[in-house]
């Protein structure tokens, strides 16, 4: 790309993820039950995107239930049907895209707030910017040429055009494993 949005821009990289981040993420607790008091008395040190299974013999993401900091809530399963964090978990608050990784299964699905004026576009992809504790992230957002269940295939015209129309606030992004693509999920 030439003289792009992307040329002056640097995007968010795994390196520049706060280490008190990196090194505080979301911990699986196996427990046999879902009562809020039990949990706390069990796990003093629970904190707000833990996760906790109730029975270990679920598919996936079965049973597993996420700690809001005063209770346990289902994963949402209305992007991908084997289950994610919801979106009230945005990346403002948890700033890696791997937060979750060791907790929940199969997804680095994440949730990114939404700001019109903060979307951008070139030839190539749409750019998401997000500012979190006064540092500025950048989300290149690619297309994807095959057919794939639930990454967003359109061009970025669509893309560009869903994100600054988009009503709930939020969008699930999904990395890719290299850290380098991300892509806007369904």
């Amino acid at each position: 790309m030439t003289n792009s949005v992307m040329d002056q821009q640097d995007h968010f990289l795994a390196d520049e993820i706060p280490s008190e981040v990196k090194n505080n993420r979301s911990r699986l607790y196996e427990f046999g039950s879902n009562n809020a008091n039990e949990i706390k008395a069990k796990f003093p040190d629970i904190k707000r995107g833990d996760v906790v299974t109730v029975d270990i013999n679920g598919y996936r993401n079965e049973n597993r239930y996420i700690w809001t900091g005063e209770n346990l809530i289902d994963l949402y399963f209305d992007v991908i049907d084997y289950g994610s964090i919801p979106p009230e978990f945005t990346f403002a608050e948890f700033p890696d895209p791997h937060y979750f990784a060791d907790s929940i299964n199969h997804n680095y699905l994440f949730w990114v707030p939404i700001i019109p004026e903060n979307i951008s576009k070139d030839d190539d992809r749409v750019i998401l910017d997000v500012t979190f504790d006064g540092k500025e992230y950048k989300f290149p957002l690619e297309t994807v040429d095959e057919y794939d269940e639930y990454k967003i295939t359109d061009s970025v015209e669509t893309i560009y055009d869903k994100l600054t129309h988009h009503e709930s606030g939020v969008v699930a992004l999904e990395v890719s494993a290299d850290d380098e693509k991300y892509y806007m999920v369904y």
